[in-house]
C-alpha cells in the first residue's frame, strides 16, 4: 500500500546523562525529488476558536526535538492518565534507524521503513538525515503505558466519539505545504512521502459529535489551534486518515 507522507526534520543533540547520542552524520543526499512528482498542498490556515462541544484537559508540552513530534504528542497523550514519560525513554521503545539515506548508481535512494521505526535523526533537518514515524510503532509504544487502538480510514465522527469517552487521538497530518519525495526501503519497500509530516493530538471538537464542525488539537511545535471540519479532512486525507487511540 502506498501513502503520501510529509517530511519532519532530525537530531543533532548529545545526551550525556542518558547515554543516547543523537550525532548528525555528514554524507547526505541532497536532492530526493523525483521527475513528475508535485504536491496540491496549500498552507494549513486555522480557523477562530468557538466553543468547544467538548474538550479535555490535557496541557500543552512542546517537541524536545526538531522531528519529535510523534512521540511528543504520545508523551501528551500519556499525561491525560497520570503517566510522565519523556521523549528520550518513547523514542528507545519505539526504535530509531540512524542510517542516512543513500543513492545507488541506478539512482534509487534507500532509507528506512517508517512503518518500522523512526527514520533518520529525530533532530535533524527536513528530508536530508531525518524523517519521522508512522501510527504502526506509536501504536506499540502506546500500548507499554495504555490500551491503545488504531484508527484506519477514520471519520471525524470517530474523532469525537473517543473525546467524549476522554480518550485522546494521535493525528498523523502536515504542517505547511511541500512537495512530494520518494524513497526505497532497506527491504525494496517503495514509500511516498510530502515534506513536513507532522502529529496533533486532538483533544476536543465543535459542533454535534456525530457531524463535528471542527477538532481542537494541540500542535506539539505550537501549542493549542483549532481546525475546521474541511481544513482538517483535508490535512487527514494524506494519511489514509489514520490515528492512534490511547485508551
Amino acid at each position: 500500500m502506498k501513502y503520501h507522507f510529509l517530511i519532519s526534520g532530525i537530531f543533532l543533540i548529545m545526551i550525556a546523562a542518558s547515554g543516547i547520542a543523537f550525532g548528525s552524520r555528514i554524507h547526505l543526499v541532497s536532492d530526493l525529488r523525483l521527475p513528475g512528482l508535485t504536491a496540491a498542498i496549500y498552507p494549513i490556515t486555522h480557523s477562530g476558536n468557538p466553543s468547544p462541544t467538548k474538550i479535555l484537559p490535557i496541557k500543552f508540552d512542546a517537541q524536545d526535538f526538531n522531528l519529535s513530534c510523534e512521540v511528543a504528542t504520545l508523551k501528551m497523550a500519556l499525561t491525560h492518565y497520570g503517566l510522565t514519560v519523556d521523549e528520550l525513554t518513547l523514542s528507545e521503545n519505539m526504535g530509531i534507524d540512524w542510517r542516512m539515506q543513500y543513492r545507488n548508481r541506478e539512482g534509487v535512494t534507500h532509507w528506512a521503513d517508517p512503518d518500522q521505526v523512526f527514520v533518520g535523526n529525530p533532530d535533524g533537518k527536513q528530508f536530508q538525515d531525518g524523517y519521522g514515524v508512522h501510527w504502526d510503532p506509536i501504536l506499540r509504544v502506546a500500548r507499554l503505558y495504555r490500551p491503545a487502538s488504531l484508527i484506519q480510514n477514520g471519520k471525524i465522527a470517530d474523532i469525537a466519539r473517543r473525546i467524549d469517552a476522554g480518550q485522546p487521538v494521535i493525528i498523523w497530518g502536515y504542517y505547511g505545504p511541500g512537495d512530494e519525495r520518494s524513497w526505497t526501503t532497506w527491504d525494496g519497500e517503495r514509500v511516498d512521502a510530502i515534506k513536513f509530516e507532522h502529529t496533533y493530538l486532538a483533544i476536543g471538537y465543535s459542533g454535534p459529535a456525530e457531524a463535528p464542525t471542527g477538532i481542537y488539537m494541540l500542535n506539539p511545535k505550537t501549542g493549542k489551534e483549532y481546525m475546521d471540519s474541511d481544513k482538517f479532512i483535508k490535512m487527514w486525507d494524506y494519511y489514509e486518515r489514520h490515528g492512534v487511540v490511547v485508551e
